[in-house]
């Protein structure tokens, strides 16, 4: 399996009751890709910030200067009025984005 090693991470923050789900985004020069999610809605929470251009991954990844991006009430943070109503239409109603690095490359792992 190729991202086995993201897998378990994500997999074992859900175990521990450190989030509901999980995903991480790599940051590569043709964009913004998901590159495990712990299911298929947060994938396509990830995937919707991507197609609008808004959402904690993005800020992340670049466009606010800022490492760590938390939202209590994706609904109604008005720094994604578009993405904040599907985030919450699929179950994340809270996030906390943060980049990493791994091997000099950018990751953002968000949980909800």
């Amino acid at each position: 399996m190729r991202y086995a090693a993201l897998r378990a991470v994500i997999d074992r923050a859900v175990t521990l009751g450190l989030a509901d789900s999980v995903s991480i985004t790599e940051i590569r020069t043709d964009g913004l890709v998901t590159r495990v999610a712990t299911d298929p809605d947060t994938a396509q929470a990830d995937e919707s910030q991507y197609q609008l251009g808004e959402g904690p991954c993005v800020d992340c990844a670049g466009k606010v200067a800022a490492n760590v991006i938390v939202s209590a009430n994706t609904a109604q943070d008005a720094r994604w009025p578009r993405w904040g109503a599907i985030a919450a239409e699929r179950g994340c109603a809270a996030v906390i984005s943060c980049q990493r690095r791994a091997k000099n490359d950018p990751l953002v792992l968000t949980e909800s």
